[in-house]
């Protein structure tokens, strides 16, 4: 804990985006949203496609 303090890892922390996941995640590039794609990202990709392409 003491050497990821020392190496600033916890600036980087952040809860995932999906509405349904309550993980954190360390963000090493400072771009990410979500876990990544195989955990959480394909499932929020995939509901905004979903929502935005199905018939009313």
């Amino acid at each position: 804990m003491l050497q990821a303090y020392e190496n600033g890892i916890f600036s980087k922390v952040k809860y995932c985006e999906n509405r349904t996941c309550l993980a954190w995640f360390v963000d090493k590039k400072g771009k990410r949203k979500w876990r990544p794609m195989s955990v959480c990202g394909n499932r929020v990709k995939a509901r905004k496609h979903y929502d935005k392409n199905k018939l009313v």
